[in-house]
């Protein structure tokens, strides 16, 4: 059975995170929950950014152990093989 999990994703090169969120049954409900969680992600970013490079700790509703930094944060999906044992 293939799932798709969902992870988030923040900062670049060595400073890089990379989260699993949720696994998803359908590719359907995961790209749904990118696209939310992308556009909360979005919002959050644009009020919590400023010069000095401080975040507020709001959280996203998508993912409430989401991380950010300077670069935002990214969702996407991965399609993987669930083992039936």
């Amino acid at each position: 059975m293939k799932i798709y999990v969902v992870f988030g994703q923040t900062g670049e090169y060595s400073d890089q995170e990379i989260w699993m969120v949720k696994a998803f049954k359908t590719i359907k409900a995961a790209t749904k929950m990118v696209l939310l969680a992308n556009r909360e992600s979005r919002r959050i970013f644009a009020l919590s950014y400023n010069k000095s490079h401080i975040f507020r700790t709001e959280k996203n509703s998508y993912d409430p152990n989401m991380k950010m930094d300077y670069t935002g944060t990214n969702y996407y999906y991965e399609r993987v093989e669930l083992e039936n044992n």
